[in-house]
């Protein structure tokens, strides 16, 4: 079945959102929670600027990624997620989790979490999705750079968190409190160039995010698409210098659906090979979120259940992933 095309977007249409914006006056936060707010409940994503990530920080993640899929396929394999009861490792192209109806994408990737030693006490506790990541041992210096581009995701996942909570008129520490040590998710992705029959192919199929949101970092090919409210599909291109962040399914709980989890694909639609890092980003493993009054006393929005973390995000990877766990 061909792929409906999708329609380069006005720079307007997924906004930017300027962080720099949290340390001005009142009227600066004033108007970043204005204007997230508006993107949220409008679009689903937006870029950010202004956002203190380093070049040489994204630069760096992009290359880590390049080197570890240049690996040979025995060392990627060597480093199977089926070999880890935490969902990290590698996952070749095609391989699904329980969901057998599920699409296979075409995709590779290495997943990776907050790397917990045995002495950790949720490690200890035996708590699901808590554990070590698996590293190849063929690439110097690989464990140390994405380590640290992950605490520099850590970084920026709250400042956005900041401004997140004023858009939801819910005071930052309420919010961070969840966030204190959170279910993150860290995915260097390689798309393979496809096949010249594209319009019957997909990187990624479509799919909202499990999650509270996601900062995505793109290579220069671009590849990524975004459904519209209406339906219409909108190729988002990667702009310099920018992130691009989504709403996941919990922030949508939390905001009684205004907040839009938007349908989004990857389409690689040129002869050459694709890399991306998203950063998925939800809160602590208990925490059980539940819908704000502020936006239960709408008149316009949809009752949703709590959910309890730890538990739904469990029940996702199960179905997503292959694991020694299922």
């Amino acid at each position: 079945m061909a792929i409906a095309q999708s329609r380069r977007i006005e720079l307007s249409e997924i906004p930017v959102i300027d962080l720099s914006l949290l340390h001005g006056a009142p009227a600066d936060r004033a108007q970043l929670g204005d204007e997230l707010r508006a993107a949220c409940e409008s679009v689903g994503f937006f870029y950010v600027a202004n956002h203190g990530v380093s070049e040489q920080a994204t630069t760096s993640i992009l290359e880590q990624a390049r080197r570890f899929f240049d690996i040979s396929t025995e060392e990627r394999h060597s480093l199977a997620i089926t070999r880890s009861p935490v969902y990290r490792g590698y996952l070749a192209m095609g391989e699904r989790g329980a969901n057998l109806k599920r699409p296979a994408d075409i995709l590779e990737s290495l997943n990776l979490g907050l790397d917990l030693g045995p002495d950790d006490p949720n490690v200890k506790a035996g708590l699901p999705l808590h554990g070590p990541n698996q590293w190849p041992t063929s690439l110097p210096g690989f464990r140390e750079a994405v380590t640290a581009y992950q605490q520099t995701m850590f970084g920026l996942a709250h400042k956005i968190l900041q401004g997140l909570a004023l858009a939801i008129e819910t005071p930052v520490e309420e919010l961070q409190a969840i966030f204190a040590k959170p279910l993150t998710q860290m995915r260097l992705l390689h798309y393979a160039p496809q096949p010249p029959e594209v319009d019957s192919m997909m990187g990624a199929r479509p799919h909202q995010d499990t999650s509270f949101m996601t900062i995505l970092l793109q290579d220069d090919v671009g590849g990524l698409e975004v459904q519209a409210r209406n339906g219409e599909w909108l190729a988002a291109p990667p702009r310099p210098d920018m992130f691009v962040v989504n709403v996941g399914e919990f922030l949508e709980v939390m905001t009684c659906g205004c907040f839009w989890p938007a349908f989004h694909r990857v389409v690689n639609r040129t002869s050459t090979r694709r890399y991306s890092v998203p950063f998925f980003v939800s809160p602590n493993f208990s925490t059980v979120l539940a819908p704000l009054p502020q936006f239960t006393a709408r008149s316009d929005v949809r009752a949703f259940e709590p959910v309890h973390i730890g538990n739904a995000m469990t029940s996702f990877f199960r179905s997503l992933w292959p694991s020694i766990a299922v």
